[in-house]
């Protein structure tokens, strides 16, 4: 065993913390797990490719000679994009108090739990699409309620719903189920009154997490237009893939570059509407009555009127058969100006709700050899991260280096089952 070699007090006392550190991913143990080999990650430039379902269309009538067509398979790129690392070193007089390492395992295990939570947390806030904004406080069941009708009417299973809440919107949700005057089946009032504890409400079961995103209002000028027609090139023609002069190469279909009439003072987060732009159920394709909401993902670099958002524009007249399939936006007056209307008009904390298989954490890691002069350790979580743990020793200042470096990425792979819902939004 060499100089630098981790102890088996060491390594008990890892295997120990990575057992709290594990208890700590709330947010990681909420969504779907899609590991992929090592070895693949590195030659594919730690990024790969997943079909997105088929969305069938039908049509009336005996003789269907003419109707038939290739479909479209739309994809989505998943890729590892998180390194974290926590570095902590002591020197020859701290390492006399045994516990040092115990404390700083902990804390760096700490960390890399909080960031693993925050990177689903930004990737959620960033790609979700559905919105609901609320003028008053949260408020309980009717709040849930209202998800809940937003998710099925985008077509999304009743099963494995999740809502996530700030600490303070938990806790109005917690007042007014505790509440006498609530008639509600068995001890669900006395636990909110005793516990804060809201559980499953609406077929969707609430979590409370520390920490949300923040939402900046937004500050787009009032009176912003973006064109409907499809003569406007805003309306989207879903693809599979595109010839790029370099070969034939997937096409990321969660978003789409629009122009906007303006883009001063709109942020990636924003939410909003279009004028008569409808959401539509994504196998009828009847509208829902509500308008559909897109996001902001990217703003465009050295343009004035450009923006990426998800989901793409994709109303009844886009063409083909991708556009039979994929049609999200009833667009009942295509017009050249037709006006948006941002959603998210104060800033608030998030509460975020979706389906857990829209999202997924990709698991990786960093790979040290274990004669390169340093010690090492592993452990894999639960949802597969794996932590990796080194130690060094350095003889001229006579201090002993860790780090706990882990690896991952964060899709979000359906947009459209994905959203926040925000309090005191007051137009």
């Amino acid at each position: 065993m060499g100089s630098n070699a981790f102890t088996k007090e060491e390594k008990v006392l890892f295997a120990e913390q990575v057992v709290e550190a594990e208890d700590a991913l709330s947010m990681a143990g909420l969504v779907d797990t899609k590991r992929m080999d090592l070895t693949d990650q590195q030659r594919g430039g730690d990024s790969f490719w997943i079909p997105r379902p088929y969305i069938q269309t039908s049509y009336d009538g005996l003789d269907q000679s003419t109707n038939f067509a290739g479909k479209v398979q739309l994809s989505v790129p998943v890729r590892v994009n998180n390194m974290k690392s926590a570095l902590s070193e002591l020197d020859g007089l701290e390492l006399r108090d045994a516990l040092q390492e115990k404390r700083l395992f902990k804390a760096g295990l700490e960390k890399l739990a909080s960031d693993i939570n925050l990177s689903v947390i930004n990737t959620i806030n960033r790609w979700g699409s559905l919105f609901i904004a609320k003028t008053g406080a949260a408020s309980g069941f009717d709040d849930v309620a209202d998800i809940a009708t937003l998710l099925d009417q985008n077509g999304v299973k009743a099963s494995d719903r999740q809502l996530v809440l700030n600490p303070r919107d938990y806790r109005d949700m917690a007042s007014d189920l505790s509440k006498a005057s609530r008639s509600l089946i068995g001890d669900i009032s006395t636990k909110a009154l005793r516990q804060s504890y809201v559980g499953e409400l609406a077929g969707m079961e609430t979590f409370r997490q520390q920490y949300t995103k923040n939402q900046a209002a937004a500050a787009g000028g009032a009176g912003l237009t973006m064109s409907t027609l499809f003569a406007g090139g805003n309306v989207w023609t879903p693809i599979a893939t595109l010839d790029s002069g370099d070969g034939i190469q997937n096409v990321d279909s969660r978003r789409q570059q629009v122009a906007l009439s303006s883009n001063a003072g709109v942020a990636v987060g924003d939410r909003f509407t279009l004028a008569d732009c409808f959401n539509v159920h994504p196998i009828t394709k009847e509208s829902t009555g509500e308008l559909k909401t897109f996001v902001v993902v990217e703003l465009v670099a050295g343009s004035i009127t450009d923006v990426v958002i998800s989901p793409p524009f994709i109303s009844a007249l886009s063409p083909g058969e991708g556009g039979k399939q994929y049609q999200n936006v009833a667009d009942g007056s295509p017009a050249a100006n037709t006006a948006l209307v941002f959603l998210n008009v104060d800033a608030a904390p998030q509460n975020y709700f979706f389906h857990k298989e829209a999202i997924c954490l990709t698991p990786s890691q960093i790979m040290m050899p274990e004669d390169a002069g340093m010690s090492k350790m592993t452990a894999t979580l639960k949802n597969g991260i794996v932590v990796v743990a080194l130690k060094q020793a350095a003889i001229g200042p006579a201090k002993v280096q860790y780090r706990l470096t882990a690896r991952w990425g964060v899709t979000v792979l359906a947009p459209e089952m994905v959203g926040s819902i925000a309090f005191n939004q007051v137009p």
